[in-house]
């Protein structure tokens, strides 16, 4: 029998913008789901540092307090995020999103952040404005929304 305690989920550690960033990157996100559809839950912004960990809660939990209790202070920190391109992807998780510039500053903390759990920064940080199966075209049209619509 599998107890919650002993159940595998998928764990990941986010990096999420200030409250007037989000704010505004949810109301591009609405309106994209609005035209294109998309996931119809509301999806908190954010950008993964460390990307999908199979474990227990419990195993997620303890590996991330012994990561802030292990490091010095000012290596898991506050940061400032730039955002390099927007794309398309034919990518559910990736349909319309913001690709992140790659900062010293982001690498150190990812490698911080996955030295923790053996894992390797997965790739280019990006963070999701719309989930979904769109066709190349409607990809494009969104991003091109997002681009001139929205000036992000």
């Amino acid at each position: 029998m599998t107890t919650d305690a002993t159940a595998i989920g998928s764990y990941s550690v986010w990096a999420i913008p200030p409250d007037d960033v989000s704010d505004r990157i949810k109301k591009v996100m609405l309106g994209l789901r609005d035209e294109f559809g998309g996931a119809p839950a509301e999806i908190e912004p954010h950008f993964p540092i460390v990307g999908s960990i199979r474990m227990t809660r419990e195993d997620a939990l303890n590996k991330l307090r012994t990561l802030i209790q292990s490091y010095p202070p000012g290596c898991i920190s506050a940061f400032t995020a730039r955002v390099d391109e927007i794309v398309a992807r034919p990518f559910y998780y990736q349909c319309v999103c913001l690709r992140i510039h790659y900062s010293h500053q982001l690498k150190e903390i990812s490698r911080c952040c996955s030295h923790k759990w053996g894992l390797r920064f997965p790739g280019v940080p990006y963070l999701s404005l719309l989930y979904g199966k769109l066709t190349e075209e409607e990809r494009k049209k969104a991003r091109d929304k997002v681009r001139g619509v929205y000036c992000i």
